[in-house]
C-alpha cells in the first residue's frame, strides 16, 4: 500500500514540476516578447530623432556631430533588437520543448503567441494556513512520510525475528483407513481406532546476529528518516517566508514603478 501511494505521490511530484516549468517558460515567453516590442519603439523614437535632428543640421541650427551621435544610438538600438529576437526565438523553442510540441509541426514553421496577460493583484495570504496547506500537500514531504512507514514497518519485522518461535501442529488420522479407500466410509462409530496428534515447538533464536544487526540498521534508518522529514519541513517554512517576502516586495516594487511611470507620462504630456 506504501509503495503505491509513493508512486502515486512521484507522479504528482512530476506533474507539479512538468506543470511549473510550462507556466515559466510560457512567461518567459511573454518576457521576450514585451521585451521585443519596447526595443522596437525605442528604435523607433530614436529614427524620428534623427530625421528631426538631421533638419536641423541642414538649417545649420545643429552641429554634425551630434547626429552622429544619434546614429550611433540607432545602431545599438538595431543590436538590441537583433539580440532581442534571438532571446525571443530561443524562449519559443523552449516552450515547444516543455509542451512536446515539434518545433516544425506538420512542416511548416508557426508561433506560439501567449494570449494570457499578467494580472497583478495586491497580495493576500494568510502565513499560518499556506504553511498548512504545504505540509499537507508538498509531495516531496509526503514522498519521505511514506518512506519513514516503511522503515518503521522493516523495524517491526526484524524485532519479531529476535522473539521466540512457538508452533503448535495436529493430526488426526483413521488408523487401517487403507481398507475404505475407494468406496464410502461407514458410520463414524464403527471405524474402530483412530489416532491423534499433537506437537508444540518452541523455538529460541540465540545469537542471532544476522537478526540483530539488521534490527540496529532499521532503527538507524529509520531515526535518519525523521530527521529528514524535520530538515524537510524547516526547508518548506523557510521557503515559503523568502516566497512569500519576495511577493511582497515585487509588488511594492510594482507600484512604485508604475507611479514613475504615470509621472513621467504627465511630464510628456505638459
Amino acid at each position: 500500500k506504501n509503495n503505491k501511494e509513493q508512486s502515486v505521490t512521484d507522479f504528482l511530484n512530476k506533474a507539479l514540476n512538468v506543470t511549473a516549468t510550462v507556466q515559466n517558460d510560457y512567461w518567459d515567453l511573454f518576457l521576450k516578447m514585451e521585451t521585443l516590442k519596447v526595443r522596437q519603439e525605442a528604435l523607433k523614437l530614436n529614427e524620428n530623432l534623427y530625421r528631426q535632428k538631421k533638419r536641423e543640421v541642414e538649417i545649420g541650427t545643429l552641429a554634425p556631430v551630434q547626429l552622429a551621435n544619434i546614429e550611433a544610438d540607432i545602431a545599438s538600438k538595431e543590436s538590441d533588437i537583433i539580440t532581442a529576437n534571438k532571446s525571443l526565438i530561443a524562449a519559443e523553442i523552449k516552450l515547444k520543448k516543455s509542451l512536446n510540441i515539434p518545433y516544425n509541426f506538420s512542416g511548416k514553421k508557426f508561433a506560439v503567441v501567449p494570449l494570457d496577460k499578467p494580472v497583478v493583484l495586491e497580495p493576500v495570504f494568510d502565513r499560518d494556513q499556506v504553511l498548512k496547506t504545504a505540509m499537507k500537500n508538498r509531495p516531496d514531504l509526503n514522498k519521505l512520510i511514506l518512506a519513514r512507514e516503511n522503515k518503521a514497518m522493516n523495524i517491526r519485522f526484524t524485532k519479531n525475528q529476535l522473539l521466540p518461535d512457538l508452533e503448535l501442529s495436529g493430526k488426526f488420522s483413521f488408523v487401517n483407513e487403507e481398507q475404505f479407500l475407494g468406496r464410502a466410509l461407514p458410520p463414524f462409530d464403527e471405524l474402530g481406532r483412530n489416532k491423534h496428534e499433537m506437537q508444540l515447538k518452541l523455538s529460541y533464536p540465540l545469537g542471532n546476529r544476522s537478526a540483530e544487526s539488521d534490527h540496529i540498521t532499521n532503527k538507524l534508518q529509520l531515526q535518519q528518516a525523521d530527521l529528514n522529514i524535520r530538515k524537510k519541513k524547516l526547508d518548506i517554512a523557510a521557503e515559503i517566508s523568502t516566497t512569500l517576502d519576495t511577493v511582497f516586495k515585487n509588488y511594492s516594487l510594482y507600484k512604485s514603478r508604475l507611479k514613475s511611470l504615470e509621472l513621467q507620462k504627465a511630464k510628456l504630456g505638459a
